[in-house]
């Protein structure tokens, strides 16, 4: 079970991921001859408040997706009202040089955070799969992977340890 120490940033505990489309995707548009938008760059923030995960507009322009549906999503603002919002399916893959960790496909929603510097939240559907630890005095974030807990849902790639 490696280990993998991150150091906080002003904005709190982010991290920088590589986002995709979604493995079934990518594998449905190699089959049928279509290109395959490249997985790109970006800062997540990791967000314990938030019950699932999102990307930025930005992010799914980028990458072309389609929606596969829409949510209903409750925020302090919507008070008892939810805001149907747009559902998409991402592959995310964290890459530490102790850790490669690939989650090949994962519903995320889209929600504009332009004022928050990152383009994505990593939500409870993700960070379930982890132990963190939160050293505010120490300036930093232990990320401790729990291994996979569903095949289908994250694997880990290579372990350098």
């Amino acid at each position: 079970m490696p280990n993998v120490t991150l150091d906080l940033v002003s904005i709190g505990a982010a991290v920088d991921v590589m986002v995709g489309v979604s493995e079934p995707l990518r594998d449905a548009l190699a089959k049928a001859g279509k290109p395959i938008p490249t997985p790109i760059n970006i800062r997540a923030l990791i967000d314990t408040g938030a019950s699932s995960s999102a990307i930025s507009p930005s992010v799914v322009e980028r990458l072309k997706l389609e929606p596969r549906g829409t949510v209903p999503i409750h925020t302090p603002s919507t008070a008892d009202a939810p805001h149907e919002t747009p559902q998409f399916d991402v592959c995310i893959i964290f890459t530490h040089p102790r850790l490669t960790w690939k989650i090949p496909a994962v519903p995320v929603i889209s929600v504009n955070m332009h004022t928050q510097g990152v383009e994505a939240l990593l939500g409870r559907d993700i960070l379930n799969q982890c132990l963190l630890i939160y050293n505010g005095p120490g300036g930093d974030l232990l990320s401790r992977s729990e291994g996979p807990t569903n095949d289908a849902c994250c694997k880990v790639l290579s372990d350098s340890t």
